[in-house]
């Protein structure tokens, strides 16, 4: 199958380094790039998965404006898949802290 690459779109863009605080919540939509096909629903949980972590972090540190992280981490966190989606179709993914 190859590399998966995945689209990111903010839906409220924020400046790089914003200085004032801000409730830790935020929205993207999301999608893998290419077609991924409707028969390999593990593959869209994986990629369903994979995106997931990506703004934990950044979201937790959106009330302290000053703190800057020196690395970034995968955190610990539990997935429920209760239908059947497509990864390779936009989906909105929220994120709060």
């Amino acid at each position: 199958l190859g590399l998966i690459r995945i689209e990111i779109k903010p839906v409220q863009p924020k400046p790089l380094y914003s200085p004032t605080a801000s409730e830790p919540r935020k929205l993207f939509w999301v999608r893998a790039q290419g077609y991924i096909g409707e028969g390999n629903m593990k593959l869209h949980c994986c990629v369903a998965a994979y995106v997931s972590d990506f703004a934990f972090l950044g979201t937790a540190l959106l009330p302290y404006p000053d703190y800057r992280a020196h690395f970034l981490a995968s955190l610990d966190h539990s997935m429920w898949f209760h239908s059947t989606f497509r990864s390779d179709e936009w989906m909105l993914y929220e994120c709060e802290s």
